[in-house]
């Protein structure tokens, strides 16, 4: 499955394709993965130096972003008459090794 370094999309399988990894809040070597690390950065964990870390969105819903809550944890009120939050389980995965986007 290609997909572009960096990329987060919802996976249903209890594996993860080829080239990607799920996002579970790992620490990944920045030696191995430089390209990616240039993406991503330290916005989700790591030292910046030797690692840095995948998002981690088990129990979490991915939204969109801006330049002040990249990497942020954002409350949503959701939830039915019995106290219950809604989902659906499933997993994000994000490609680790792929084609590295260009910059607009």
């Amino acid at each position: 499955m290609e997909g572009t370094l960096g990329e987060i999309r919802i996976f249903a399988g209890n594996f993860t394709p080829t080239n990607w990894a799920f996002c579970h809040g790992q620490m990944i070597p920045i030696m191995s993965n430089p390209a990616l690390f240039s993406i991503v950065g330290t916005h989700y964990g790591g030292d910046g130096r030797t690692n840095f870390a995948l998002p981690d969105l088990r129990g979490k819903v991915a939204i969109g972003a801006n330049d002040n809550n990249l990497g942020s944890a954002v409350a949503l009120a959701s939830e039915t008459e019995d106290g219950q939050v809604q989902g659906l389980a499933i997993n994000y995965i994000i490609c680790i090794n792929g084609l590295f986007p260009t910059r607009a």
